[in-house]
């Protein structure tokens, strides 16, 4: 018989709160679920749900903050070895960032989905944007944040539409029309067979 530390335990009725959120969320198609929901959802008491949170908000935000941590973290690795390496470094970028889409892909349609927060998506398009004003680093000129737009904008509404459309097409297929779109362009990505 195996005994759960209490760091263990802690983390595991966390988990089942934020998850009932996401599920209270995704359901009703909005972020402003209640702490009598959630502990209800979750099986749990309003005294447990106030060790984890402050409230509501709270938890979304712990939520989020993991999101851009984690999505900050996978930047600051590859974001160097696509700028050296083009193209052929995407799968390697993207291979663990397919795994991490899939695995918080709940949380993602809820804060950037069709009822989503504004707020966060602007946080995560700034986070992108740091990223890629390094790509264009010595080139700028009065255009460049208009393309960063574009780019930041387009890619984020194309990784949600796959969530959305519950990741249909094949992650390979994905990665080489985001590679097309990146590198090539929309218009040769849509006339591509």
């Amino acid at each position: 018989m195996s005994i759960q530390s209490p760091d263990s335990k802690y983390r595991q009725t966390e988990r089942a709160i934020e998850q009932a959120y996401l599920a209270l969320c995704l359901e009703q198609g909005r972020l402003d679920v209640t702490v009598s929901e959630v502990v209800s959802r979750a099986g749990i008491g309003r005294s447990t749900f106030y060790l984890h949170f402050n409230d509501v908000d709270g938890l979304a935000a712990a939520i989020q903050e993991r999101l851009l941590a984690t999505a900050e973290a996978h930047l600051a690795l590859a974001f160097p070895d696509v700028l050296a390496h083009g193209p052929e470094a995407l799968p390697r970028y993207f291979d663990p960032v397919a795994q991490l889409l899939a695995q918080n892909r709940r949380a993602l349609l809820v804060f950037m989905g069709r009822n989503g927060s504004p707020a966060f998506i602007y946080r995560v398009k700034q986070r992108g944007k740091v990223y890629l004003r390094r790509l264009f680093a010595g080139r700028a000129d009065e255009r460049t944040e208009y393309v960063i737009e574009y780019m930041v904008s387009a890619g984020m509404g194309l990784i949600i539409y796959w969530l959305e459309d519950d990741m249909a097409l094949p992650y390979e297929t994905l990665l080489a029309l985001l590679g097309t779109i990146l590198f090539r362009g929309p218009l040769a990505a849509g006339f591509a067979q």
